[in-house]
């Protein structure tokens, strides 16, 4: 897979792996596959596969990774089998998207009735942000997860290096309808955990959110942002420059 948006879309993921790796994880650089991968079986795996050129290095690593994420594009239908062979392995399709003008994303002020606040993810984001908590339960009534898989979620975003940021739109009553984050890497940015309150869909607040989380980045030095869009997504990400490197499957997998 070689195109612009394709080479934009795997810098940014490498530049995520490269602020992600760890004592417990190795390096991934090879024809058609980079990332990274657990050395300890504890680590979690986060691989790009661009072909199947890739095939005999991801057959190699594979039994390495008890967790993680391993995304698949189109043209490694090879590797999307391997995968497919272990149900362990939960597949999902999502379209990889890029945006190289971050400074050009014009903001998109929310509808009314609903105000822009930071979430406190850890201690130093400070006390007077939206509670992590009611920002991921607010995503959890967004996609249908159970609480379990919001512990997870909380556990999992507090994890995160510095230069994560999360944003949530709040209600006149204090409910959050919306949220939105991102993650800076020097100049690369990924943008994630956008979400909206089923009532208040299809009225901008995922433009709002999306838009609020990249020019947040921006503001961090990023210049170029890279996330993974769902079908109904897409649209929305192309309104604010976003441009498709093409179709992923991303297959997880958690411990235990």
């Amino acid at each position: 897979m070689e195109s612009p948006a394709a080479d934009a879309y795997a810098a940014s993921f490498d530049a995520r792996c490269v602020v992600a790796a760890r004592p417990g994880t190795e390096h991934v650089r090879a024809p058609g596959i980079l990332g990274l991968v657990s050395v300890d079986g504890e680590s979690p795996t986060q691989l790009l596969v661009l072909d199947d050129r890739a095939f005999d290095e991801l057959s190699a690593v594979l039994p390495r990774a008890a967790s993680g994420t391993i995304r698949i594009a189109e043209a490694a239908r090879g590797c999307a089998a391997l995968l497919r062979q272990d149900r362990t392995w939960a597949p999902n399709a999502v379209t990889g998207m890029v945006c190289s003008e971050l400074r050009a994303v014009a903001d998109r002020p929310l509808p009314a009735g609903l105000a822009l606040h930071p979430v406190c993810r850890v201690p130093a984001d400070g006390l007077d942000g939206v509670p992590l908590a009611e920002a991921v339960e607010a995503a959890g009534r967004a996609t249908g997860a159970g609480a379990v898989s919001n512990a997870g979620l909380v556990a999992y975003l507090r994890s995160l290096p510095a230069g994560a940021r999360l944003f949530a739109a709040v209600d006149d009553d204090g409910v959050v309808r919306g949220t939105s984050g991102s993650r800076t890497f020097g100049s690369e940015a990924y943008v994630f955990f956008v979400n909206t309150d089923p009532s208040w869909q299809r009225r901008g607040v995922g433009l709002s959110m999306t838009a609020a989380a990249v020019r947040d980045a921006a503001t961090s030095g990023a210049t170029r942002a890279s996330l993974d869009a769902s079908e109904s997504g897409v649209a929305l990400y192309r309104r604010l420059g976003f441009t498709a490197m093409g179709r992923l499957t991303q297959f997880s997998r958690s411990c235990g």
